[in-house]
């Protein structure tokens, strides 16, 4: 089968459509970046949740220590959102 040739016009739009493909994968790096950005940070910030609340320190929260060495333990489970797209970002499954 034999392929046809480009139309003089679509020839002209190659640059606006090159510049627009450029521009779309620069956004959807940055927004990786910064996804990778927020995982990192909720990653670490398990570690001082978990010594803020422990027994024994003064206005500590018995539940609040139980939820961040939760998160901590689990940090992959809890922003697996943020890998797969196809999994929701809340768990409320109301239309």
């Amino acid at each position: 089968m034999r392929q046809k040739a480009l139309s003089p016009r679509m020839l002209r739009q190659l640059p606006l459509i090159f510049a627009w493909s450029l521009a779309i994968l620069m956004v959807c790096s940055q927004l990786l970046f910064l996804l990778g950005v927020v995982r990192v940070r909720a990653a670490t910030s398990g570690k001082p949740g978990v010594s803020a609340n422990a027994p024994g320190v003064k206005g500590a929260s018995k539940e609040a220590y139980k939820l961040a060495k939760r998160m901590a333990k689990r940090i992959d489970q809890a922003l697996y959102f943020s890998i797969d797209f196809d999994v929701d970002w809340t768990n409320n499954n109301s239309p």
